[in-house]
């Protein structure tokens, strides 16, 4: 019983990730070619879907990677300002040390 859940879960995940795959062609296709291209040269044809879809993805990786490397810098500076709106709107705060010391462990 057990291996045929885990079976199945497989099963599921893999058409799923070949449907997200599908999708990510499927977006970009439509501005590749026209369709008497597609007919005599198919492979250009996926080649140009798949670029485009590749620069989708890289844009979002970015993104992403941005976004967690100025949680990382925070995380590993001993001086962080202050970002709130209030009366101490631009003073900084100086870490302990015990406190810099776990955060270099958790930017790991």
């Amino acid at each position: 019983m057990l291996v045929s859940n885990q079976m199945q879960k497989s099963k599921s995940t893999s058409k799923s990730t070949a449907q997200v795959a599908m999708n990510m062609l499927d977006m970009t296709m439509p501005g590749t070619l026209t369709e008497e291209q597609k007919q005599k040269e198919p492979l250009r044809f996926v080649l140009a879907a798949g670029t485009g879809t590749l620069f989708l993805v890289s844009l979002i990786v970015l993104r992403i990677y941005l976004g967690w490397s100025y949680v990382g810098d925070r995380l590993l500076s001993a001086v962080i300002p202050y970002e709130e709106s209030g009366w101490y709107d631009g003073q900084m705060w100086v870490k302990p040390p015990e406190t810099c010391q776990v955060q270099a462990l958790q930017h790991l």
